[in-house]
């Protein structure tokens, strides 16, 4: 993008000693006298500093880490394997890092992968929820009215949708050396309860990118 050009106060300044000299011109030719002016000029000087942000992310109580390269950190959705119907439960929190400004961040659809990935892909639901980061991420984080970030009480959809239109997902300034306060997402997966026997024994990876702005 060019740089926007501006008149400056000096710019603004000699036209208006030039119309001075004009009109003193004409006043010397009429009465004789001779007319002296000066000219000045203001300057100001800003100082500019670019603010700073970045985020860590941190799955299930573990340790706040930059996760910025796929896969990111890796969690098995179920120890013992999805049963249709039966959810398993994710806590990924995010926040900002000492000295960062305000943010936001968008979850987007999950990607894929492995020997059964794409069939586990269309037949795996998921719903996210935003809760305080001191909450428990189980099933009361889905009770009542929560922040749904993914879904809602009655919709579930496939892994590799995004978040719900219109959604904002605020992360919070640090307070100088001291990280932001985290903003905690709660994962509810589980195979549809009439997903087909072919299913069984699969097994796939899902990877789910966060993406972070400064706002």
């Amino acid at each position: 993008m060019e740089p926007r050009v501006t008149e400056t106060p000096r710019r603004r300044v000699s036209v208006r000693v030039r119309a001075a000299i004009a009109g003193g011109l004409a006043l010397g030719l009429g009465a004789g006298f001779t007319l002296a002016a000066w000219n000045d000029a203001e300057m100001a000087r800003g100082t500019f500093t670019a603010s700073y942000f970045g985020t860590q992310s941190s799955v299930n109580g573990g340790a706040f880490a930059d996760s910025a390269t796929a896969p990111g950190v890796t969690v098995a959705l179920s120890a013992t394997g999805f049963v249709p119907g039966v959810p398993s439960y994710t806590n990924v929190r995010i926040r900002t890092i000492a000295q960062s400004v305000t943010g936001t961040a968008s979850l987007g659809g999950a990607t894929m992968s492995g020997t059964g990935g794409a069939t586990l892909g269309a037949w795996t639901q998921y719903r996210v929820v935003r809760l305080d980061t001191a909450a428990t991420c189980d099933a009361t984080a889905f009770a009542g009215t929560p922040n749904w970030v993914v879904g809602s009480a009655s919709t579930a959809p496939t892994l590799t949708t995004g978040q719900n239109s219109g959604v904002v997902n605020p992360l919070a300034a640090a307070a100088g050396a001291t990280p932001g306060t985290a903003t905690a997402f709660c994962f509810q997966v589980y195979l549809a309860e009439n997903a087909p026997t072919t299913t069984q024994t699969l097994s796939g990876s899902a990877t789910w990118t966060f993406t972070t702005q400064s706002s």
